[in-house]
């Protein structure tokens, strides 16, 4: 039986080598994600929406900081031919982290105050102090994963992400008396658990000793489309993924950035991981591919194996969410899943549309960065007319919309430069809504009908094992493609 069942478990593996390598990025993120979620109904028990919202602040002035701080050279390492210039890579990249993090430092001893007064937050001036640290500690994580992309070392990558899960969790469940420190702490030590163990095939080759001014310079000048174009096209993007936040604090109160931090924890987080992964795993494959002209290849068939995998759990989600999240974290967090609908509303197209580094790959980081204005415009607009509402679920509405709209603005120009068929995309998509809809039909007449709830329970299991299939399915389908 066991060696049946071990057979069984090694057909359905994939045997692609660029989907193994997804697989094995995604896993760890997933095992990790997976933690975070489960944890999520006694965390929202034991922490209340003001101390989550404080955390978002937390969460969304680091993402924004952190793009700064290396100025983006860190994605240059896995492009050199030889070990010897991506080590200068990865030294100009600490040199930059190390002097923005004391930078930023400085900024807060003088600005603290007054930026937490504006953001509406005031309890968060006593934790910006935590800034240059977490600053530093994650983005030497990052340099030190890019190293290891450039080696190949998916599988420890993965499993470092599952352990900065578990510090985090045991460091927030453990000291949750004290409250948003505890939560901060935690995120601070998650997100930098790993990064001696990525950094040690480095430093066991002794590049360090051989730095010099010169060959920093050199490595700078030659990559210098990172932090004239790249950076700006990041924190653009970036800005505008965690700009809601900040938003919502200021104008809807610190608790409802905590409704919205729990919701994107559970939808995007997940989405945000499995898109990192294909698009670390796109950043290197098609970095090879460019040379024989095979990026149009490899992008046209992840875009199909993305949309018709995806497709059918997040429609599934976005129709069962509003009705179960507020029984899974608590009376006190009601609402939860209608912000958690919305996020889904527009999480779909961002998955496809992120992981393409389409402009890096092809050296159009000019024409990234437009994009990128473009994208930031569309949904700067959503979150000053969604502001103007007065509302917090209109002003959810209105930046959902505003997102999927500049998401497929992203899509549509990658896949021009990438010269994608837009006919074969297309018949991806629709083949992806009709198989959503056959997954969730059995969901959606179980809504429309009024009927006993341990029959509306068995019919969402059933219709649950259906996306499983259908997902396991569609990779198994493209394990044979040749990307």
């Amino acid at each position: 039986m066991i060696v049946r069942n071990s057979a069984l478990i090694r057909r359905l593996l994939p045997k692609n080598a660029f989907i193994k390598n997804i697989g094995v990025l995604a896993s760890g993120s997933s095992i990790a994600q997976i933690l975070t979620i489960s944890a999520a109904p006694l965390m929202t028990r034991l922490y209340s929406p003001d101390e989550f919202g404080l955390l978002a602040v937390y969460v969304s002035i680091m993402a924004i900081l952190g793009v700064l701080s290396t100025m983006s050279y860190e994605l240059s390492i896995p492009l050199p031919d030889n070990d010897k210039e991506a080590a200068r890579a990865v030294e100009l990249s600490l040199m930059l982290l190390a002097s923005s993090s004391i930078i930023i430092g400085a900024f807060f001893i003088n600005f603290s105050q007054s930026l937490s007064e504006m953001l509406g937050a005031p309890n968060l001036n006593d934790l910006l102090w935590f800034v240059p640290l977490g600053l530093l500690l994650s983005g030497v994580y990052r340099i030190f994963t890019y190293w290891s992309i450039r080696n190949q070392n998916y599988r420890t990558i993965a499993e470092t992400k599952v352990r900065q899960s578990i510090i985090a969790l045991a460091i927030q469940l453990a000291a949750y008396k004290l409250g948003v420190v505890a939560l901060i702490f935690g995120q601070i030590a998650g997100s930098s658990v790993g990064m001696f163990r990525l950094a040690r095939p480095f430093l066991s080759n002794f590049y360090i000793s051989k730095v010099t001014l010169s060959s920093l310079k050199q490595v700078a000048c030659r990559y210098k489309h990172f932090p004239i174009y790249t950076t700006w096209a990041r924190l653009i993007n970036t800005g505008g993924g965690h700009m809601p936040p900040l938003v919502i604090a200021a104008y809807f109160g610190i608790g409802s950035s905590g409704f919205y931090l729990v919701a994107n924890r559970v939808i995007s987080l997940p989405i945000g991981i499995i898109s990192s992964a294909v698009s670390q795993s796109y950043y290197g494959e098609a970095s090879l591919m460019i040379k024989d002209g095979r990026v149009r290849i490899l992008t046209q068939n992840l875009h199909g194996l993305l949309a018709r995998a995806s497709l059918p759990p997040l429609m599934f989600i976005f129709l069962i969410s509003p009705d179960i999240f507020h029984h899974i974290f608590g009376d006190g967090w009601r609402g939860v899943g209608e912000v958690a609908r919305w996020i889904v509303f527009y999480s779909y197209i961002e998955l496809l549309a992120s992981p393409f580094q389409v402009f890096l790959i092809l050296d159009k980081q000019r024409v990234g960065l437009v994009v990128q204005v473009i994208m930031f415009f569309i949904k700067m607009s959503g979150l000053l007319v969604g502001a103007a509402s007065d509302n917090f679920l209109s002003f959810i509405q209105i930046y959902s919309i505003s997102c999927f709209i500049a998401y497929v603005f992203v899509l549509t120009v990658k896949f021009v430069y990438a010269k994608v068929s837009f006919g074969k995309a297309f018949m991806d998509q629709l083949r992806a809504f009709l198989a959503a809809v056959v997954c969730v039909t059995p969901v959606l007449a179980s809504m429309l009908i009024d009927t006993y709830l341990w029959i509306k329970i068995t019919i969402g299991v059933f219709s649950l094992v259906l996306v499983a299939a259908h997902a396991i399915w569609v990779i198994k389908k493209y394990d044979y493609v040749k990307f």
